[in-house]
């Protein structure tokens, strides 16, 4: 249901209010006044019997899964497990909306990949998502939540045996011999098993750089039914997978030899794209430094106009160039990570071409957006004096009167 609010809908505008307000409920008075002191409502006020009925009908409809809870009859609050999303979207700079997609798109497969060019933060997301959702509401230890993730990185001498199960050198007696050794799934889902009530991740960094068809074998078919039992290669004790181990992959799309999946994986995981032109990574850069760095401001302009440039959807600079660990981005950083990090990245995409290169000197990108904005301006400056002129003409008498 949409309604009067800018762009949003009644849930959206209700969402918003409870997050700024910070309280653990508000009557929906309360939520109707703070949507229009907040500039969210165009036009009429919003009705307080149709912003009750949207969140009680959402409520209703979508049960876990909503982001209200009810407090009374016309009292609501955002639901205890929406809390920790809000939290960690404001702390990355994100839409709490794409993080609660993410969340929806897990509990639907169990399994997700986040795919993009480089720098688009998606081992990064990826890593605090997990601990957000693995974590307990009222679990004040961060290092429970810790331990239900873990992080593999896949690559071209990752097998089966490192991920599933294998045979592993071990002295017996003295005497060389092997034992059976569980490899990280399997560990992980024993994990899983033992907690049940908690959520526990996985997370496959590069996930397309191993071969998959091998480091996977028989778990592809566990992947879609989780409630089945295999018998794994090394073992005659069947095994599945519980409904609480998830998993997250991050693909990179950059590099062309690894850019392609199987089907198999593609039917069994849910793809999130993370790229400088979608959400929820648009407009990324612009939001951080908004609120870190200011002043630096148009660096998040020379990013967009260098991929314009670069015209390579799937290896556009991402924008965590920019978005340094310590917070702390100024000219002189900006200058020495365009050097050493962007412009080397870029002359690998233009296979050395030194010539074209030249076209992403990062002095020659900032002039170009200031004169693009100047131009710009110029252009509305002469339409408003032409529709000045033109109305004053309007209201000229007829000289023949």
């Amino acid at each position: 249901m949409r309604g009067p609010c800018s762009g949003l809908s009644f849930l959206d505008c209700a969402a918003y209010v409870l997050m700024e307000a910070a309280a653990e409920s508000l009557h929906v008075r309360e939520i109707t006044d703070l949507a229009e002191k907040a500039g969210l409502v165009h036009g009429s006020r919003i009705p307080e019997a149709t912003m009750r009925g949207a969140i009680n009908t959402d409520i209703n409809k979508k049960g876990d899964a909503s982001r209200f809870s009810r407090y009374g009859k016309s009292t609501f609050g955002l639901a205890r497990g929406y809390k920790p999303l809000v939290d960690l979207a404001r702390d990355l700079s994100l839409d709490v909306r794409r993080l609660q997609d993410i969340q929806h798109l897990l509990d639907e497969k169990r399994q997700i990949v986040f795919q993009g060019p480089p720098g688009t933060g998606k081992t990064y997301v990826a890593r605090r998502l997990a601990k957000c959702l693995a974590r307990f509401a009222d679990e004040e230890d961060e290092s429970a939540a810790e331990a239900r993730v873990r992080l593999v990185q896949f690559h071209p001498s990752y097998a089966y045996e490192d991920f599933v199960q294998g045979l592993r050198p071990k002295l017996i007696n003295d005497h060389p011999g092997f034992e059976l050794r569980d490899g990280t799934l399997v560990q992980m889902a024993e994990q899983a098993r033992e907690e049940p009530e908690a959520k526990h991740f996985l997370v496959i960094d590069e996930i397309n750089r191993g071969n998959l068809a091998k480091v996977f074998g028989e778990l592809y078919f566990l992947l879609e039914y989780r409630d089945e039992k295999l018998r794994l290669q090394y073992s005659d004790e069947p095994f599945s997978l519980p409904n609480n181990l998830y998993i997250i992959g991050t693909m990179n799309t950059a590099d062309r030899s690894i850019a392609l999946v199987d089907l198999a994986l593609r039917r069994r995981f849910h793809f999130v794209e993370f790229h400088p032109d979608v959400p929820p990574i648009q407009g990324l850069l612009k939001r951080w430094l908004e609120k870190n760095a200011p002043e630096v401001l148009w660096i998040a302009e020379v990013v967009d106009r260098a991929n314009e440039k670069l015209d390579d959807y799937q290896a556009s600079i991402g924008p965590t160039y920019f978005i340094p660990k310590d917070q702390r981005l100024d000219q002189t950083r900006i200058d020495r990570i365009w050097k050493h990090n962007v412009l080397p990245y870029i002359e690998e995409r233009l296979f050395g071409d030194r010539e074209k290169l030249k076209d992403f000197d990062l002095s020659k990108l900032k002039k170009e957006v200031k004169d693009a904005k100047d131009g710009q301006k110029e252009a509305e400056t002469d339409a408003g004096t032409s529709d000045d002129t033109a109305a004053g003409a309007e209201g000229e008498p007829d000289s023949n009167d």
